[in-house]
């Protein structure tokens, strides 16, 4: 098993459409397989998973809206949204509601190639008061 984790405790306005920054890597458990090729890799916003195999990841998003409406977080793969791993709350009382979105999902990554994910607000702008990103390689 292989695990990375990244948070973000630094405030961040997301606007609709904008991708949410995950921050940096607060743990790690073997960053490369037996082979010494890398598994993970990060921008903050985009992740980077290298080697064949299931992965699991979880994200949890800790934020309020300035404006009422609803709230969507969709898992992007590949710059690609992926139908059906989103989660979308409703905010009635701008900037006061506190909300927490959880996306738990897998990924499979069939070949060599590269996939890229991230989590995008397809809703109304929010801001964030602290993210976190686990993923962990299973097979």
């Amino acid at each position: 098993m292989l695990l990375i984790g990244y948070k973000n405790t630094v405030e961040q306005a997301v606007p609709a459409l904008g991708l949410i920054d995950f921050g940096d890597i607060y743990h790690t458990y073997g960053l490369t397989n037996r082979f010494g090729s890398t598994i993970f890799t990060s921008t903050g916003t985009i992740q980077t998973l290298s080697c064949r195999g299931f992965y699991h990841v979880t994200a949890t998003v800790t934020y309020t809206a300035p404006a009422a409406g609803d709230v969507t977080l969709q898992l992007i793969e590949d710059n690609n949204p992926v139908d059906g791993i989103l989660v979308t709350q409703t905010v009635t009382t701008a900037d006061t509601e506190t909300n927490t979105a959880v996306l738990d999902f897998y990924v499979l990554v069939r070949v060599v190639n590269p996939k890229t994910i991230s989590i995008r607000n397809t809703g109304v702008a929010i801001d964030i008061t602290n993210t976190i990103l686990n993923i962990t390689k299973e097979v």
